[in-house]
């Protein structure tokens, strides 16, 4: 997920989240923090995924580094004495 596109949705996110707490009757101060703390909770979610994904990578890294062992070895070139 590139951070622009995060970035977006979170502020998105964050708007809903102000506009249905303006809606249903909480005050300025109350919306806008729920809205803060929506930003606090996605940019969580985020990092938690960032973490998700770099273990997955580094066990997928893991996996390919022993993978060479298995393979065949190329063969030595023959060297002819004229």
């Amino acid at each position: 997920m590139h951070i622009l596109s995060f970035i977006a949705g979170a502020l998105g996110a964050s708007a809903i989240v102000v506009v249905v707490a303006v809606g249903s009757g909480f005050s300025g101060l109350a919306a806008v923090g729920m809205g803060a703390a929506s930003l606090v909770l996605a940019q969580l979610l985020y990092v938690l995924w960032l973490a998700a994904m770099e273990r997955a990578e580094a066990r997928r890294r893991k996996a390919t580094v022993s993978l060479p062992d298995t393979l065949p070895q190329k063969p030595t070139p023959v060297v002819q004495k004229s």
